[in-house]
């Protein structure tokens, strides 16, 4: 059978913002958690003016405009990230290109 399977998003906003947080930080080797490519224009022209809720610091203010960042969360928030005492090798490093540079789309 095709088709799409969907389920639900997990909506805890605290835990997904500080996952967010965490994957814009470089790791311990210094290499980048989380790459945003160009053509991401609005999580780029929206993430870095989100500023923290009056009220629940851990969190974003509804009135502002975070749909690109919310998507971003709740991408992060659906994968599996397995803890590093558990890894038994280390992944092979993947080399990144921009979008840019991809011809034949």
């Amino acid at each position: 059978m095709a088709g799409a399977y969907f389920s639900p998003a997990a909506t805890d906003h605290l835990a997904g913002w500080d996952l967010v947080r965490k994957h814009l930080k470089v790791d311990e080797r210094g290499h980048p958690r989380l790459r945003i490519l160009s053509n991401c224009e609005h999580l780029i022209r929206t993430l870095p003016d989100l500023t923290h809720d009056k009220n629940r610091p851990d969190d974003i203010p509804e009135t502002q405009e975070r749909h690109a960042a919310d998507a971003l969360r709740y991408m992060l928030m659906a994968r599996v990230f397995p803890a590093a005492k558990y890894r038994t090798r280390l992944l092979p490093r993947v080399t990144w290109r921009p979008m840019d540079d991809v011809t034949g789309w």
